[in-house]
């Protein structure tokens, strides 16, 4: 079994602190198999990231979170997965087909967060079946916000992930997802097919204020 947190955030986003050694740190204390690095519109920190969990013996995954829009508004955040080159643009139907192009995954992430991190557009997403549902999310710290995640999940028929989301070092691991894998090949198989069980439980909010004020302060941990 592989145990993978699926989104996290390194200093290279505008508002993390994690540095790539502090990253493949913590993911080994946790007992993590592979980290997914989801930077916000960034894949400036891949590089580093994946020499150190290389090192630490750490599967990675290149990410990006991006904040996509819809006819040129903003509506959400798509968390995607397994990729080999970064995303251009916002615009959520050309997020979709480049993904689709780099046979990678995309996942609404935190659709039911707290005010402005709440996808906006749910409707929307019974015409991309290809978007996977974020049913667990580190910092969406409302029981209620995850347990919506996991419902439309069910209710669309979606394949689910989870992740900390973490933006300082010691949030990695504290939600994550279980897969049956021998390798990354499989677990993105199995991710898309809907075998992945979720785990973990979400930080305080007193936390996410806490650690979110560190990184829009610029520290390094």
């Amino acid at each position: 079994r592989m145990r993978l947190d699926l989104h996290l955030h390194s200093c290279f986003s505008r508002d993390a602190t994690s540095t790539p050694l502090s990253i493949v740190r913590w993911a080994r204390h946790r007992g993590l198999d592979g980290v997914a690095l989801t930077d916000h519109d960034t894949t400036e920190g891949w590089a580093d990231v994946r020499k150190a969990a290389r090192r630490a013996g750490l599967l990675f995954i290149p990410g990006q979170e991006v904040r996509v829009t819809w006819q040129g508004e903003p509506i959400g955040d798509v968390v995607c997965l397994f990729l080999k080159a970064p995303i251009a643009g916002t615009e959520l139907d050309a997020v979709v087909e480049q993904v689709r192009d780099q046979h990678a995954l995309a996942s609404v992430a935190h659709p039911f967060a707290f005010g402005r991190w709440a996808f906006k557009n749910l409707k929307l997403l019974e015409y991309f079946p290809d978007l996977l549902i974020e049913a667990r999310n580190g910092r969406t710290y409302s029981r209620e916000g995850n347990e919506k995640a996991e419902a439309l999940a069910r209710k669309l028929g979606r394949a689910v992930t989870a992740g900390s989301d973490a933006h300082v070092p010691w949030e990695i691991g504290a939600v994550w997802v279980d897969v049956k894998a021998r390798d990354l090949v499989e677990a993105r198989r199995l991710l898309r097919e809907g075998s992945a069980v979720v785990r973990g439980h979400p930080s305080s909010p007193v936390h996410v204020l806490y650690s979110g004020a560190l990184g829009r302060l610029g520290v390094r941990l």
